[in-house]
């Protein structure tokens, strides 16, 4: 594994572990709305770890298309 592919799986479980800590601290189990801070640094938080997922992926360069042996590509 990539040490870039490695960050943004170890930001993936980190932000699994604030969401999880969110849910059971600052959220009413009744309504199953916020009671602590602001929702909008929820979905930073979110939009961050997809974004860095996206630019990973992108980074990387495609596969090479392949073919058995003895066949055309056509």
């Amino acid at each position: 594994m990539k040490p870039l592919e490695f960050v943004v799986v170890l930001l993936c479980v980190l932000l699994g572990l604030g969401r999880s800590a969110d849910l059971a601290f600052a959220t009413d189990a009744a309504t199953g709305l916020c009671t602590a801070g602001a929702v909008w640094w929820r979905y930073i938080a979110l939009g961050a770890v997809v974004l860095a997922a996206v630019l990973v992926g992108r980074s990387r360069p495609l596969p090479t298309k392949r073919t058995a042996p003895g066949r055309c590509s056509g």
